[in-house]
């Protein structure tokens, strides 16, 4: 993981986190020694909405949706960043570890925007299952159209 970290953070700005195709390749970057299927989008239902083999399509309408965003300048840059990563993790285009690599899908776009990755609740000096059940809450607030939430955990940082 900390390899794709250092590929995301090293990568030219050159607008190309807005992809299926460097989704899937993040994904393998990150879990390539963890899961035979890393780099591969789903072939089996997880308990959402979305069939399996309706994945690569819902990938690229939200890949459409938020270039759109960036070229109508709908939303900050930060807010397109953290809508997009909400938008992944609906379709769940992996069989595993959807939140970690749409959290730094995430960030890549908000570097390509020209700012700072996200903190996604790093350093607030709780435990790591609070911030997982934090992260949730704000994942569920946005579910109902509510994106403030998420983009505040996003950007979060210690009090004080």
């Amino acid at each position: 993981m900390t390899s794709a970290v250092a590929w995301v953070e090293s990568r030219p700005r050159r607008g190309t986190a807005l992809s299926g195709r460097f989704l899937r390749t993040l994904h393998e970057r990150m879990f390539d020694e963890t899961w035979m299927d890393a780099g591969h989008y789903r072939t089996v239902p997880i308990g959402n909405d979305v069939p399996a083999w309706a994945v690569p399509a819902r990938v690229e309408d939200v890949v459409a949706k938020a270039r759109r965003w960036i070229q109508d300048a709908s939303y900050p840059p930060d807010e397109i960043a953290v809508r997009y990563h909400h938008r992944l993790t609906e379709i769940r285009p992996f069989e595993h570890g959807n939140g970690r690599v749409t959290r730094l899908v995430a960030d890549a776009v908000a570097m390509e925007l020209g700012r700072t990755s996200f903190t996604w609740g790093a350093g607030l000096g709780i435990p790591a299952s609070e911030v997982a059940e934090r992260y949730r809450a704000a994942l569920h607030t946005a579910d109902a159209d509510d994106i403030r939430p998420l983009l505040a955990f996003a950007r979060s940082r210690p009090a004080g």
